[in-house]
């Protein structure tokens, strides 16, 4: 009988070693627990963000004003002349202030702080990427900053001239110039970090704050002219030089707005 001849399986494919198996099988379950838990560590930011902001919008500003000052003028007393009695007394008038001589005595108040407001605001700043990257708090970062400062409005009496002076017997024009801001400032003690937030791979921006600072002071100028700040140091101011011009020996004053002239713009030849 022939010998059979058994030919080996040319299509059996070689058995693959069981630690390869495992290692695959591990590292998919590593993917799946690395994918909860930045899904979970999402949420949790999402939800903090939005209790946060609930908080913040929550917070209302407020703005104090500090009462107008009393304005208290010390007027030096005219000496009582001794009488003497003539036969025709001769009376004494009055010398009335030359506009060079009342310019003079309006120009030295320089610049009159006539109102104060103590206000407080709330500004907000970052970077946020946006999508996914920012609800897991990826790259994103936030700043939110309460402020705390005082405005000051007055009157610069130190831009007044001669011919801003108009004096007709008794009566005393002035050509006021107008009210402004003379200083604003943020109480650095009363003002500071109300939250701050950083994601992950984010680097920190030391400017922020800085930035943040510089645009709560312009927002509390902003708030106090809104508020009547302008108008209300006008009033001060007016009603300061009324007694110290009444107490001068005018018995009407009147005042007139100041014509400020406004930069012409050069054209620039193209």
């Amino acid at each position: 009988m022939d010998e059979l001849e058994f030919e080996p399986n040319q299509s059996e494919e070689p058995q693959r070693p069981r630690w390869m198996e495992y290692g695959t099988l591990a590292a998919a379950l590593f993917g799946v627990v690395v994918f909860f838990v930045l899904a979970a560590f999402g949420a949790v930011t999402l939800i903090r963000n939005q209790v946060r902001a609930f908080q913040v919008a929550s917070w209302t500003p407020t703005a104090t004003v500090t009462s107008t000052p009393t304005v208290t003028l010390t007027l030096t007393p005219t000496p009582t002349p001794t009488a003497t009695y003539t036969p025709t007394p001769t009376p004494t008038p009055t010398a009335t202030p030359t506009p060079a001589t009342l310019i003079l005595r309006v120009r030295a108040l320089s610049r009159l702080e006539t109102i104060q407001y103590s206000m407080e605001t709330i500004i907000e700043g970052g970077s946020d990427p946006g999508g996914l990257l920012s609800f897991l708090g990826i790259g994103r970062e936030k700043l939110v900053l309460i402020a705390r400062g005082q405005v000051v409005g007055g009157v610069d009496f130190s831009r007044m001239e001669e011919s801003d002076v108009v004096i007709s017997g008794k009566k005393v024009t002035l050509y006021l110039p107008p009210a402004e801001i003379l200083f604003s400032k943020l109480d650095n003690k009363r003002t500071g970090v109300y939250e701050y937030e950083k994601g992950l791979f984010t680097r920190r921006d030391i400017q922020l704050e800085s930035e943040l600072r510089a645009r709560a002071e312009e927002e509390l100028v902003r708030r106090a002219i809104e508020d009547g700040i302008l108008t209300q140091a006008e009033a001060n101011a007016k009603a300061y030089l009324l007694v110290l011009l009444h107490s001068l020996g005018f018995t009407e004053v009147e005042f007139q707005p100041k014509v400020v002239p406004q930069p012409t713009a050069t054209a620039t030849p193209g």
